[in-house]
């Protein structure tokens, strides 16, 4: 493929694309997001707004969260052809082709820039999400009362309970995370917010009610990187700007002594365990270990399940590995199913789609 593409060809390739799929729609975004940068969302976003559903403010969202590197911008030209476009872009003289060259060589080395510097400020989140969940778990308790367990009917494994509602706020250019507590303070808080004080454009915050519960999200060392909020209602919710990928909460007995215990989130274990379950959610996850015993790494979405797989089979090279999708009947690609069976393939482990009709247990919603 020719890297001397301009947005104009970009424009007529997106011509013959379907922008009413949103696979189609994200991954096309993030194609130009990394070849062009933010010089390329006016050329997305025309193409956006043919869409019958186009809105806005989630088009901007979206544009926002795209990572450059992910999807290059050969997945869009190689889509467009294989939907019967074709890239014409006339005859050049030497002198046209070395400066499209030079332009496309220094747009490269720009894009690698700002991958680079993204993936910096990440991490720098990533590091003070951490520190404020530590925080956090300091304003949280091991018992409590939880509308959302007793409605699922599961117990609490290793999560915790929110006694006190507390704010977290998220201050994005001053780069800091602020908690605050007390009804007093919280309260002077949303006063500012309704007279208009709170700059929403540079400062987010999450109010975590009361019967709420917590739920841990740890790497394999065992390290707390983020929490998952249920709320009553079974709403789930994450710190902005934390870790997600590759971050699993563990349900497990706690287990006896071993000569060979290797350890995993923070839990030791055998070193030939029965079998071990990953689900997506902690419901899931609590019943599948209230019927079996078995340890369960609860990987929060879909899209995780295959780096949490990667993590379970690094700690254990022989045990059974059970990768049980949410069955998502009703959902285009059927995705719960669709990355247990990728996550199952990734480490020989074997997929499974737990069947809790009969018992009258909904199934775990995607975070």
């Amino acid at each position: 493929m020719s890297r001397e593409i301009t947005l104009n060809d970009i424009a007529d390739a997106l011509d013959h694309l379907d922008y009413e799929s949103r696979e189609v729609w994200v991954q096309m975004g993030m194609a130009i997001k990394t070849e062009f940068g933010e010089e390329g969302r006016g050329v997305w976003d025309d193409w956006s707004r043919q869409s019958s559903v186009y809105d806005k403010s989630a088009a901007k969202a979206s544009w926002k969260s795209f990572r450059k590197g992910g999807i290059g911008i050969g997945t869009l030209i190689q889509a467009a052809k294989a939907a019967g476009w074709e890239y014409n872009p006339g005859e050049l003289d030497a002198e046209e082709r070395k400066r499209r060259r030079e332009v496309a060589d220094r747009r490269r080395r720009e894009v690698a820039a700002e991958v680079e510097a993204d993936e910096q400020a990440r991490a720098e989140w990533h590091a003070r999400v951490a520190a404020a969940s530590l925080e956090i778990d300091q304003l949280l308790e091991w018992g409590g009362k939880s509308a959302y367990l007793e409605r699922k009917k599961v117990r609490p494994f290793g999560i915790r309970f929110v006694p006190n509602g507390f704010l977290v706020i998220t201050h994005i250019k001053a780069l800091r995370i602020e908690l605050i507590t007390g009804k007093d303070a919280v309260t002077a808080f949303f006063g500012k917010q309704k007279r208009g004080e709170i700059d929403r454009e540079t400062v987010s915050f999450r109010y975590v009610r009361y019967g709420t519960i917590a739920v841990p999200m740890r790497d394999a060392a065992g390290q707390l990187w983020n929490w998952q909020f249920v709320t009553e209602k079974g709403d789930k919710q994450f710190l902005k700007f934390g870790r997600k990928t590759g971050l699993f909460h563990f349900i497990a007995e706690h287990e006896g002594s071993y000569q060979e215990r290797p350890a995993l989130a923070g839990h030791l274990f055998s070193s030939s365990p029965a079998a071990i379950a990953q689900v997506e959610g902690y419901s899931t996850g609590a019943s599948i270990h209230q019927a079996t015993q078995y340890p369960v790494a609860v990987a929060f979405d879909s899209g995780n399940m295959p780096h949490v797989a990667r993590a379970l089979r690094a700690a254990f090279k022989s045990a059974p590995l059970l990768m049980c999708g949410d069955n998502d009947r009703d959902t285009d690609g059927n995705p719960g199913l669709t990355k247990a069976t990728e996550a199952a393939e990734a480490v020989n482990g074997i997929p499974v789609v737990p069947d809790f009709t009969p018992y009258e247990i909904p199934q775990e919603d995607a975070a």
